[in-house]
Protein backbone atom coordinates (compact mmCIF):
# COMPACT_ATOMS: atom_id res chain seq x y z
CA UNK A 1 0.00 0.00 0.00
CA UNK A 2 1.34 3.23 -0.94
CA UNK A 3 -1.14 5.81 0.56
CA UNK A 4 -0.69 7.46 3.47
CA UNK A 5 3.26 8.36 3.32
CA UNK A 6 3.92 4.27 2.89
CA UNK A 7 6.34 5.28 0.00
CA UNK A 8 8.31 7.16 2.24
CA UNK A 9 9.56 4.14 5.02
CA UNK A 10 12.81 3.54 3.78
CA UNK A 11 13.13 7.50 4.26
CA UNK A 12 11.87 6.94 7.91
CA UNK A 13 13.79 4.50 8.71
CA UNK A 14 17.04 6.21 7.47
CA UNK A 15 16.25 8.93 9.23
CA UNK A 16 15.47 7.22 12.45
CA UNK A 17 19.28 4.91 11.51
CA UNK A 18 20.39 7.88 13.22
CA UNK A 19 19.13 7.10 16.75
CA UNK A 20 19.40 3.42 16.70
CA UNK A 21 20.65 0.53 14.08
CA UNK A 22 19.22 -0.11 10.85
CA UNK A 23 17.54 -3.43 11.11
CA UNK A 24 15.47 -1.65 14.37
CA UNK A 25 14.61 1.24 12.69
CA UNK A 26 13.31 -0.80 9.69
CA UNK A 27 11.55 -2.22 12.12
CA UNK A 28 10.13 0.51 14.44
CA UNK A 29 8.80 1.30 11.12
CA UNK A 30 7.04 -1.33 10.24
CA UNK A 31 5.19 -1.51 13.71
CA UNK A 32 4.29 1.82 12.89
CA UNK A 33 2.64 0.94 9.74
CA UNK A 34 0.71 -1.93 10.81
CA UNK A 35 -0.69 0.04 13.83
CA UNK A 36 -1.53 2.92 11.41
CA UNK A 37 -3.99 0.24 9.25
CA UNK A 38 -7.20 1.38 9.76
CA UNK A 39 -6.79 4.72 10.79
CA UNK A 40 -6.53 8.37 8.72
CA UNK A 41 -3.04 8.77 9.61
CA UNK A 42 -0.31 9.19 7.32
CA UNK A 43 3.04 6.75 8.38
CA UNK A 44 5.27 9.64 8.90
CA UNK A 45 2.51 10.79 11.57
CA UNK A 46 2.26 7.24 12.76
CA UNK A 47 5.88 6.68 13.16
CA UNK A 48 6.29 10.64 14.42
CA UNK A 49 4.30 9.69 16.93
CA UNK A 50 5.65 6.05 18.10
CA UNK A 51 9.36 8.50 17.73
CA UNK A 52 7.71 10.77 20.41
CA UNK A 53 6.79 8.38 22.88
CA UNK A 54 10.54 7.00 23.08
CA UNK A 55 12.10 10.30 23.07
CA UNK A 56 13.32 10.59 19.83
CA UNK A 57 11.23 13.17 18.12
CA UNK A 58 14.20 15.77 18.18
CA UNK A 59 16.13 13.85 16.47
CA UNK A 60 14.17 14.19 13.57
CA UNK A 61 13.50 16.83 10.97
CA UNK A 62 9.96 15.94 10.73
CA UNK A 63 9.16 19.06 8.35
CA UNK A 64 11.89 17.40 5.44
CA UNK A 65 10.67 14.57 5.69
CA UNK A 66 7.06 15.22 4.99
CA UNK A 67 7.73 17.98 2.26
CA UNK A 68 6.75 16.51 -1.10
CA UNK A 69 9.83 18.24 -2.79
CA UNK A 70 12.20 16.36 -0.92
CA UNK A 71 10.82 12.83 -2.06
CA UNK A 72 9.50 13.55 -5.69
CA UNK A 73 12.89 15.87 -6.83
CA UNK A 74 12.55 16.64 -10.55
CA UNK A 75 9.44 14.58 -11.24
CA UNK A 76 6.68 17.17 -12.27
CA UNK A 77 9.64 18.87 -14.59
CA UNK A 78 10.62 15.75 -15.88
CA UNK A 79 6.97 15.03 -16.58
CA UNK A 80 6.10 18.41 -17.93
CA UNK A 81 9.24 17.98 -20.00
CA UNK A 82 8.15 14.76 -22.14
CA UNK A 83 4.58 16.05 -21.97
CA UNK A 84 6.11 18.80 -24.10
CA UNK A 85 8.11 16.47 -26.48
CA UNK A 86 5.32 14.68 -27.02
CA UNK A 87 3.22 17.79 -27.88
CA UNK A 88 5.91 18.80 -29.97
CA UNK A 89 5.93 15.78 -31.71
CA UNK A 90 2.20 15.17 -32.81
CA UNK A 91 2.03 18.69 -34.44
Amino acid sequence: RLDGGAALAESLSLALAATMPLEDAQAFVRHAAIDMRGSSDSLVAAVRRAAASRGLEPAIDWDRLSDPSAYLGAAREIVDRILDDAKQSVR
